[in-house]
């Protein structure tokens, strides 16, 4: 059986990575998947990850106040609920409450918070998916209680993200559309998880904005050159496409790296345009 771990930013992250260690000391006939740790240096991440997405029996997402709007925690959720069943895909709910929650389209899934009682429960949601268990239910118990001390004490170990106090308050109607936004760029075009290896790669997104926004999303996870293997699945039919994200580039608010994206845009142009 195998588990695909969903984050988003580095505090998601190391929480992501926590689990991947845990859960084979009380799940021991499970693969856990998760990205930061099953890609080497070199490899396409985005072929291997839409391989394993095709490939997953259960899926975790780790939702923090800072990522639950992120269009590539957006996309992973809607591809792992194109492939499995919903009820087979939880997001955890690390440090955000529902009623921060509220609207988003996570609430499709049936989520988890943090805590003893909502780890175990995904725990043995996941035992109750494989096939010839090695251990009886009240053995998972044993094991679950045995080992929660060793997943809290990582969790407290891992550095929290710093509140802002000057976070600005979103209207309920500008935080429907960025949530709307977001999933009708990122998860527009799911069908690109499962297509042939063979096939012309899909574009991330079909507007301008949303490749701006995924192009964001990748410098803050994996730097320019994480941005860079984004842009190689667009080819001269994107062009205009491509042109559209430049002018996005230069008029969106609160854009992050907005000179580097704008390079890279420009980059990438050329790079179709002038071959050599």
């Amino acid at each position: 059986m195998r588990i695909f771990l969903s984050w988003s930013g580095e505090y998601s992250r190391n929480v992501a990575d926590a689990f991947a260690n845990w859960i084979p000391c009380v799940l021991q006939q499970v693969d856990v998947f998760m990205s930061s740790n099953a890609i080497e240096a070199g490899d396409r991440w985005d072929e291997i990850i839409s391989e394993a997405l095709n490939e997953i029996d259960f899926g975790i997402l780790f939702v923090t106040d800072e990522n639950k709007e992120k269009p590539w925690l957006l996309f992973e959720a809607g591809a792992l609920a194109k492939n499995i069943a919903r009820s087979k895909v939880v997001p955890i709910l690390v440090d955000t409450k529902e009623i921060d929650f509220t609207g988003s389209p996570l609430l499709k899934f049936q989520y988890k918070n943090f805590s003893r009682e909502g780890v175990f429960a995904t725990m043995r949601s996941i035992y109750s998916d494989i096939e010839d268990p090695i251990i009886d239910r009240t053995t998972l118990t044993r094991c679950l209680e045995k080992w929660w001390p060793d997943l809290e004490e990582a969790f407290d170990s891992i550095e929290k993200p710093k509140k802002s106090k000057s976070k600005p308050k979103l209207s309920e109607d500008e935080r429907f559309e960025r949530i709307e936004t977001a999933l009708n760029n990122v998860l527009g075009n799911l069908s690109r998880v499962s297509r042939p290896k063979s096939s012309t790669p899909a574009s991330f997104s079909s507007n301008g904005e949303g490749v701006v926004r995924m192009l964001e999303e990748t410098v803050s996870n994996d730097g320019a050159s994480g941005a860079q293997r984004v842009l190689r699945g667009y080819d001269e039919d994107d062009l205009d496409l491509l042109y559209d994200a430049i002018k996005a580039s230069k008029v969106l608010k609160n854009l992050k790296f907005r000179p580097l994206i704008i390079d890279l845009l420009q980059d990438k142009i050329s790079d179709i345009r002038l071959p050599f």
